[in-house]
């Protein structure tokens, strides 16, 4: 970065090395001052949405600080915006179906990821990470076994195992559920 820099231009003279140790000093100290700016994730990333309102990190983030606040309905609104922004991205696509999942509301957690599971372009492309992929399966597996869609939820489960086929506890934990 910058101090590597300033330690290559510093090796040609003693006036280069001055000047490139004031330099540094300003970064350390402009680098210090900033990192008081921000007491708290709530008010870095509501800066980051007062800067750009359309920043798919800024709406997912700020939902997930605001799930953690016990505020699910605002987490709701950051994430889903963060979905519309890139639908295809995984992690606001799977941050609404925990959030789904977690109050109960389990035919929304199917709403959200069916769609992207059954996209091959999602899904063949690996637009998700394996991990992203696997915890997607797992969610709806469950949610599907929690409504009583038992073949459902077995098929879903046979996706994951085709993703992960070292997990052993996935079975056990489809056994629990039927």
């Amino acid at each position: 970065g910058p101090s590597l820099l300033l330690a290559q231009l510093s090796m040609h003279s003693k006036w280069t090395m001055r000047v490139a140790f004031a330099l540094l000093l300003l970064w350390a100290g402009l680098s210090f001052q900033r990192s008081h700016v921000y007491k708290d994730n709530y008010e870095f990333f509501t800066q980051m949405l007062n800067f750009n309102p359309d920043s798919y990190v800024g709406n997912n983030s700020m939902g997930v600080v605001q799930f953690e606040a016990g505020n699910a309905r605002l987490a709701e609104e950051y994430i889903t915006r963060a979905h519309k922004i890139m639908p295809l991205h995984p992690t606001a696509a799977s941050n609404l179906a925990q959030l789904f999942f977690i109050s109960g509301q389990y035919g929304r957690v199917q709403t959200e990821l069916e769609p992207l599971l059954k996209n091959p372009e999602f899904v063949k492309n690996k637009v998700a990470n394996p991990d992203s992929l696997n915890k997607m399966f797992k969610f709806v597996a469950r949610s599907q076994a929690l409504q009583g869609r038992l073949v459902d939820s077995n098929a879903s489960y046979c996706e994951y195992m085709k993703l992960d086929p070292w997990d052993r506890d996935a079975a056990g934990e489809f056994e629990k559920l039927i």
